[in-house]
């Protein structure tokens, strides 16, 4: 086919520029910080990429202890430091991070009940129906459930009962309608009302009778709104149902009606412990069993000697039990048929969460309430599960894969993200409710006592007895390590050498997660690493005294001297005044330890951990922090402390034997700490709070590469948000920890900046954080770039395509100031021919690229020297 060029009409045309094709280089951008959560998964690395993200699957703040040496008054209540170091990584130009919570063994996960649910296992004994919160920890206390029944009427004239118990059911153009798992309510000429849970769908195999669809129901039960029998019934047995069963009380009383209901009047040691809202299951004297939802309490006073507490109790109906196939041939005419759904009304603290809406009784249906009571109440989702059940059958899988102590690949969505509803996982680790426990799928579940009408009084929180627990009741190294890996974090070997074998071997043999700082181990994404609940003093288990009222001041003496007041405009500004946070929840935590009782080894622990997985990775660099009353002597005696764990002789001591080298160029320590504002506490006073530095430097750290790349020092940039300093350094100070390669944050004319960048190791040419995050850099490339040569035949044409491809990708970063030199040539070399690849190297399969650059280093100290000449010309020259 001919083509026409059509030609370029006169007139002024801009034309984009041709750009240059650039290398993509692998990202060491992405931190991860491991601490003390409010709630979320234990020892699961989470990716998160906003502030919104963290508080969405890990919440707010967690108070641990209380400390009676704070420098500011609102640092008394100690609180976890995992969310202002997150928070401080984004503030500083963060762009992603991993984040682990941890906790102890006695971390447990609290239990709310579902209002108005009675589940009747196959042998007819029924329970409450609950759900297990999200994930551990007392947070769920401030959690509240409601159930709201809805009923939507079906034509009655559309079923007809069968001889057999089941219904049929002319679907008409709603074959959708009732599907299996539904509830449906019978109604009766003679007032007989009946539960029908749908178990089971049969359609018709004639075509002419194409939309007749047969129900079936393996048991139904009757429900009574009045007694068969006039007068009353007594009671010979009552349990109080229980999220696990029934609790039998020591109790009876007699059974009756009038116009209100239904009427129980109990007496017995038990009957006052009754509360509104309690199921019963009442044994009548026939031997019939019936469950009591009781909606009012009334004291009637006491009888008998000794006395017993004697109480009426008032219900609006009676289910009764067991269930039995619907019996058809004794039932008059079908007058009415209501299918039954419910919406699950959530609370967390004071807001009122989306409802839960229109959810299906018993499992098979698409909205069951055991499997949608998770998607939907996941903090990251926005819209309803699908209809067909697959979204919310797919996140409760998620959810109780992530749960298990089965290997699950940290950081990435086993189920499949889509355009309508996003990343699957995440919202599976968002969720407030927990799907229902997989014993409790097989149950039956029907509404006793469940109102279609309901206000907030409804709601119930989470039962004393069912309160979870954040597995923090005192501090320890072990909270931070995966004790399998570590069994004593006292005794570690001294370098990372067999750590990757023992944790690969747990791993991917094994099949078993990893827990703490290790669960990093194995996501290479993951560059920084920080642990900012490491540093805490440890707390006791003395429970803090209640603050004292503040003394009243004493009388003023009265001011003889007749001065004339200057008024003060009212918008007049003032100085920053601290405001005191409200602590009121504050009450009862433990003590922190004092600062002279303090004893680093449970730190020491923990950071030695972090130096070990550094090493074993090669590709991952730790920023630690130091405890806040740490002023020069402490920090000096912590460095000596940790050389001395590694098995390092003192610093910048000859020494010629070590049996295990630690490279210390993996580890940067920076102090003191920062006072922030508490974007927490709204206000027009700030709030100050007091945190360690290690999130923001994160944060630096990966704005500077993003910016300039890794080879330029993270040194010199602002910190934002940070209003001062704790403890205060000298200028002597400073220069004594700067010698000792200590990263001092100090405060500037305008702002508070990290003025060095270094590592902690005494080899000078690692001393540069920028130089060893270089070598990083090159050792992902060399890996990456690897995997393609891999099978390669070794021949000189491979040999002249690997060195082409590595002195492109140098040149590529030479030209961007990663290595110093003039030239290309100065700056980097690669080999590749016989001098390393030899004949018998090459018959073992072994194919070996030198690389060897001169990393830039950035320029610290600029000497100026200012001289007068003789004509008294001020002359400004660099030294």
């Amino acid at each position: 086919m001919n083509t026409t060029t059509l030609p370029r009409l006169p007139g002024v045309y801009f034309l984009s520029p041709t750009q240059p094709a650039t290398l993509a280089l692998p990202r060491l951008d992405v931190a991860a910080f491991v601490g003390f959560a409010q709630r979320g998964p234990l020892h699961t690395p989470v990716a998160v990429e906003d502030v919104d993200t963290y508080r969405a699957v890990f919440g707010g703040d967690v108070l641990l202890a209380r400390d009676d040496e704070a420098v500011v008054a609102s640092a008394r209540t100690v609180r976890a430091h995992l969310p202002a170091a997150v928070a401080a990584f984004f503030k500083n130009g963060g762009r992603r991070c991993f984040v682990v919570r941890v906790a102890g063994e006695t971390a447990s996960t609290a239990r709310l009940r579902v209002p108005g649910l009675v589940g009747i296992d196959n042998a007819g004994e029924p329970r409450l129906g609950w759900l297990h919160a999200g994930s551990p920890g007392t947070w769920a206390e401030q959690l509240r459930l409601a159930s709201r029944l809805r009923l939507t009427a079906m034509p009655a004239n559309a079923f007809a009962l069968q001889d057999d118990g089941s219904l049929l059911w002319k679907t008409g153009s709603a074959p959708q309608a009732i599907q299996t798992g539904d509830l449906l309510r019978l109604a009766f000429a003679d007032g007989q009302q009946w539960l029908f849970p749908v178990t089971g769908q049969l359609a018709s195999a004639d075509p002419e009778t194409a939309t007749t669809v047969t129900l079936f129901a393996t048991l139904a039960y009757a429900v009574q709104t009045e007694l068969a029998a006039p007068g009353s019934h007594e009671v010979t047995a009552v349990a109080r149902l229980t999220l696990d069963g029934t609790e039998t009380l020591a109790a009876s009383g007699d059974l009756s009606s009038d116009s209100s209901g239904l009427v129980l009047q109990l007496s017995g040691g038990d009957a006052g412990l009754v509360q509104s809202g309690d199921v019963l299951r009442l044994t009548l004297a026939g031997g019939e069993g019936v469950l009591f939802p009781v909606t009012g309490v009334q004291s009637l006073g006491e009888i008998g000697s000794p006395p017993d507490a004697l109480v009426e109790l008032r219900a609006a109906s009676l289910l009764a039990l067991p269930g039995q196939v619907l019996p058809a041939a004794g039932l008059p005419a079908l007058i009415q048929i209501d299918r039954l759904r419910f919406d699950q009304l959530l609370w967390l603290d004071k807001q009122r969460l989306p409802a839960v809406e229109e959810v299906a009784f018993n499992g098979g249906h698409p909205r069951y309430w055991g499997e949608v009571a998770l998607a939907e109440s996941s903090l990251l989702r926005s819209t309803r599960a699908n209809g067909d059940g697959t979204e919310a059958a797919e996140i409760a899988r998620l959810y109780r894969e992530l749960q298990s102590e089965r290997r699950s690949e940290p950081g990435q969505a086993t189920g499949i993200p889509t355009e309508r509803s996003g990343d699957l996982t995440a919202q599976a680790l968002a969720g407030l409710l927990a799907p229902v426990d997989e014993a409790l799928a097989s149950l039956t579940w029907l509404p006793v006592g469940m109102l279609a009408i309901i206000s907030d009084a409804d709601a119930v929180g989470v039962a004393v007895e069912e309160q979870g627990a954040d597995g923090l009741e005192s501090f320890a190294s072990r909270l931070f390590v995966d004790t399998t890996l570590v069994p004593n974090p006292a005794i570690q070997p001294r370098s990372g050498s067999g750590l990757e074998a023992d944790a690969f071997t747990r791993y991917y043999v094994q099949n078993r997660r990893l827990h703490g700082v290790h669960s990093l181990l194995f996501l290479p994404e993951v560059s920084i690493i920080a642990v900012p609940d490491a540093i805490h003093r440890p707390w006791t288990d003395e429970v803090a005294p209640p603050d004292l009222p503040p003394p009243e001041p004493p009388t003023e003496p009265k001011d003889w001297a007749d001065f004339q007041c200057c008024p003060v405009p009212d918008d007049q500004p003032g100085g920053v005044e601290e405001q005191v946070a409200d602590d009121s929840a504050a009450t009862g935590l433990p003590l922190l330890v004092s600062t002279a009782s303090y004893d680093s080894q449970q730190l020491l622990d923990i950071q030695h951990a972090l130096v070990n997985i550094c090493q074993a990775r090669h590709d991952l660099v730790t920023v630690l922090a130091l405890p806040g009353h740490f002023e020069k002597r402490q920090c000096i005696e912590w460095q000596e402390a940790l050389r001395q764990r590694l098995g390092l002789p003192r610093q910048r001591s000859v020494f010629t034997e070590v049996s295990d080298f630690v490279d210390l160029s993996y580890v940067a320590v920076y102090h003191p700490w920062l006072m922030v504002a508490d974007d927490a506490v709204t206000g027009d006073a700030p709030v100050l709070r007091v945190v360690p530095p290690d999130g923001a430097i994160c944060g630096v750290i990966a704005a500077r590469e993003r910016q300039r790349q890794v080879w330029v020092a993270p040194a010199n940039v602002p910190l934002q948000g940070v209003l001062d300093l704790t403890p205060q350094f000298s200028l002597d100070d400073w220069a004594d920890l700067f010698a000792d390669q200590f990263n001092l944050i100090r405060r500037e004319p305008r702002d508070f900046r990290a003025m060095s960048a270094h590592t902690l190791s005494e080899e000078r040419q690692l001393l540069q954080l920028s130089v060893r995050r270089l070598m990083i850099l090159l050792r992902k490339v060399a890996l990456e770039r690897g995997m393609v040569w891999t099978f390669e035949n070794n021949d000189e044409r491979l040999r002249d395509g690997v060195r082409s491809t590595l002195e492109a990708l140098l040149r590529f970063m030479f030209e961007r100031g990663a290595f110093a030199g003039r030239t290309p040539q100065q700056a980097f070399r690669v080999v590749t021919d016989g001098s390393v690849n030899s004949r018998q190297s090459i018959d073992q399969g072994r194919f070996i690229a030198q690389v060897q650059v001169a990393p830039s280093e950035p320029m610290e100290f600029i000497t100026v020297l200012l001289s007068r000449a003789s004509d008294g010309v001020l002359v400004v020259a660099e030294a």
